[in-house]
């Protein structure tokens, strides 16, 4: 049932997916595509329109609002070094600012309260975009099959991966008893 519901609203889900928590979603998204559950050209086509749409909005939004609270918030701590940054290396930011966690909404915003033009704007935000989508989404798509090798082979494996699991657990087991030990000596020794 949930499968169903996922695969009826999947590129739906996939393009609100990718403008929240991007890379987790493309990589995913791009997994199921090679397992069969959806079409990768459709995939790499939403996560791009959504990256997008989503980076245009932030460029807007800062444009056009222009609200004391985001000048200020921006012009502040992180805000201010992207800021200068993007005055002095806005495009090559913006490029590369979807590779960037924590700077992926900031850098836009950023652009937006900057003296960048629109079409500069727009231009380098198609780029990054489309870099960032095929980079991550062929990533996700062919780790697939790295993936089901891994798997394969653990299955083939599983004894003798049981057996070093069970042996590292032991080994840490040991180590934290003599760890625990000597903390209860010290203690002890310390109390009387």
């Amino acid at each position: 049932m949930l499968e169903q519901e996922l695969l009826k609203y999947g590129y739906l889900l996939i393009f609100a997916g990718t403008i929240l928590e991007g890379d987790a979603v493309l990589l995913a998204s791009a997994f199921l595509a090679h397992r069969g559950r959806f079409r990768l050209d459709l995939v790499l086509l939403t996560a791009c329109a959504a990256t997008l749409i989503a980076n245009m909005l932030y460029f807007f939004l800062a444009r056009n609002m222009q609200s004391p609270w985001l000048l200020d918030r921006l012009k502040q701590g992180r805000g201010k070094r992207v800021h200068e940054w993007v005055d002095c290396r806005g495009a090559q930011l913006l490029f590369f600012s979807r590779f960037m966690p924590g700077f992926r909404t900031l850098i836009p915003l950023a652009c937006g309260i900057s003296s960048m033009r629109l079409a500069v704007f727009a231009a380098v935000n198609a780029a990054g975009a489309v870099v960032w989508t095929l980079g991550l989404g062929l990533i996700g798509f062919f780790a697939g099959h790295t993936v089901e090798r891994l798997i394969a082979d653990m299955r083939r494996h599983e004894p003798v991966i049981v057996g070093l699991v069970l042996a590292a657990a032991a080994l840490a087991l040991v180590i934290r008893g003599r760890h625990t030990l000597r903390i209860w000596m010290f203690l002890r020794a310390a109390l009387h």
